[in-house]
């Protein structure tokens, strides 16, 4: 048994020595990068929430590792193609995993920059009526007439028939006090 490993090793050892030096590497670099991405996403001309800063710089160190994990498997003499199918099949899962969610961040992207109300309108959408006050990647609120926030998700919002009313100031809301007797 112990001649047998120490076979392995005296054959394979430089290979895997390689390939752990390229995944501390690609560690690293990943950080790296994730840094100055995150530097660079913080800038005030871009006004990105921390939450997506974070979402993205994630994404960023994620395939950086990735990439170097692919490389040392190849340096190690692991089937690079079976790894990268395998990959492509666990993206496949994530995906559709993910479906409401991208449907929902797609969506709000839509609204935001076709613009089919703003802030500050008057809308009537799935039998409910109120005026815009947020329209966000993942929800859009209305102010309804009795000053209740109602938030709906994008992705059902996006696609369904609604009324605008294009008043965007905030005179559409008036109450009044009746006092009458019986």
């Amino acid at each position: 048994m112990n001649e047998r490993i120490a076979n392995y090793i005296e054959k394979h050892g430089p290979a895997l020595l390689s390939a752990i030096m390229i995944l501390i590497a690609g560690f690293f670099v990943s950080r790296w990068i994730g840094k100055l991405a995150m530097r660079w996403l913080s800038k005030k001309e871009l006004q990105l929430e921390p939450p997506v800063r974070m979402l993205i710089v994630r994404l960023i160190r994620l395939l950086i590792f990735v990439f170097a994990l692919v490389i040392a498997g190849g340096t190690a003499g692991v089937d690079v193609t079976a790894m990268v199918a395998s990959i492509g099949v666990a993206g496949v899962g994530i995906g559709l995993a993910m479906q409401g969610v991208l449907s929902n961040i797609v969506a709000g992207l839509t609204i935001i920059f076709t613009k089919p109300f703003l802030v500050g309108e008057y809308i009537e959408l799935l039998e409910v009526h109120g005026q815009v006050a947020t329209i966000e990647i993942f929800s859009t609120t209305l102010l309804h007439l009795t000053a209740q926030g109602l938030s709906f998700q994008t992705g059902k919002l996006w696609g369904k028939f609604f009324t605008t009313t294009a008043q965007s100031d905030s005179s559409i809301f008036r109450r009044m006090s009746v006092t009458t007797r019986i």
